[in-house]
């Protein structure tokens, strides 16, 4: 969890923190970490974006919410994606 950054979760809309919750607590990093591995599990495609100092962020959102991992950098964000694929992220 050391390559991530932060989080975000939160209804569609807005990425400002008034629909939903940034974190970067340990506890709630590896919670939203399994969450979004188990989204690209089912099929869910992330997206990758350079979010200049906030990280690389991966984001998965859907019509019922958002959820944003801030990654320190791009190989850390694939590896993720590729392990989540893979069915290795935790």
């Amino acid at each position: 969890m050391k390559t991530i950054k932060r989080t975000y979760r939160g209804k569609p809309g807005c990425g400002c923190g008034c629909l939903g919750t940034y974190s970067d607590r340990p506890a709630t990093t590896t919670r939203r970490v399994r969450e979004a591995a188990e989204a690209v599990r089912h099929g869910e495609r992330p997206e990758l974006t350079d979010c200049g100092e906030d990280g690389f962020c991966v984001s998965l959102e859907s019509e019922a919410r958002f959820l944003w991992l801030y990654f320190v950098d791009r190989p850390s964000a694939e590896r993720f994606v590729g392990e989540a694929v893979l069915g290795e992220a935790r």
